[in-house]
């Protein structure tokens, strides 16, 4: 066998098998759904849970309808750690329980759908994202557009039946306006600390 021929066979013979690919790490979506399978998620998202209703015991009302509170930093930062969906339920869950300890009217599912929303919003925008102030304001400015201006006036419209869309976003623009700017500070700091006393992710 002539000489090349010879090195062309071994060449083939030694070459190395193809490498297997290494699999794709999973989406952040399905991350966040695997977090309702971890016990420490699900510890973690309890205690927040439980200081989330605790604040809302100490939110100011200012109208029947208007309310100020901090039950947006516990939510927040289980949108951070836990993703979207722990976030959501976290905020659905502390809606019933903020009803059973301190009912505000009747109890209404609607109201249910619409708390878990705001945890929907932080958990997108940030789960396993880097603290950044940029994005810490993007995740609260669509909360206050899509529920606080959107949702909640819309279902107070369509529940209570007293004024239309405009007059329930009209009551409450200049007060999310006003506090939008301390809301976004606040839950930065917030989650900048837990961000170093967390564990990396």
């Amino acid at each position: 066998m002539p000489e090349n021929e010879k090195e062309l066979g071994r060449g083939i013979a030694d070459a190395p098998e193809k490498e297997e690919r290494t699999p794709a790490k999973p989406g952040r979506l399905r991350s966040a759904a695997a977090e309702l399978r971890k016990l420490r998620s699900i510890c973690g998202a309890g205690m927040l849970t439980a200081l989330n209703v605790v604040l809302d015991q100490f939110s100011v009302m200012l109208t029947p309808t208007l309310r100020i509170g901090l039950g947006f930093l516990p939510a927040s930062v289980c949108g951070w750690a836990y993703g979207p969906v722990m976030a959501g339920l976290l905020c659905a869950v502390s809606d019933v329980l903020t009803f059973v300890i301190k009912p505000r009217g009747a109890f209404n599912p609607v109201w249910t759908l619409v708390a878990f929303v705001p945890g929907l919003i932080y958990g997108l925008v940030l789960y396993r994202k880097p603290v950044s102030l940029w994005r810490t304001a993007l995740a609260k400015a669509l909360e206050t557009v899509l529920v606080r201006w959107g949702l909640n006036p819309l279902c107070m419209m369509l529940l209570l039946g007293e004024g239309g869309y405009w007059f329930y976003l009209s009551t409450r623009l200049v007060k999310n306006l006003l506090l939008l700017p301390l809301e976004v500070a606040a839950m930065y700091v917030v989650l900048k600390a837990m961000q170093r006393v967390l564990p990396k992710r």
